[in-house]
């Protein structure tokens, strides 16, 4: 396992983690901390399906931030 994998499952999971706890904003801020990995080595993979779909994640994360300062 290389280091930006290493990045990945850390920031991730803790982000996942985070928001199941019910800290939404702690949470969405360590998925969106992740994204630029996520993006980075689906596309060095030539993995398009999941790069479209880390797009995806990255308006998700940053929806989800704008809804937790809004509470």
């Amino acid at each position: 396992m290389n280091w930006p994998q290493i990045i990945l499952a850390v920031l991730s999971g803790s982000g996942i983690f985070l928001i199941a706890q019910g800290s939404l904003f702690a949470g969405c801020i360590l998925g969106l901390a992740a994204q630029p990995f996520w993006i980075r080595e689906t596309y060095r993979a030539r993995q398009w399906g999941m790069f479209a779909l880390s797009l995806w994640y990255t308006f998700a994360w940053s929806n989800g931030l704008f809804v937790s300062l809004g509470r």
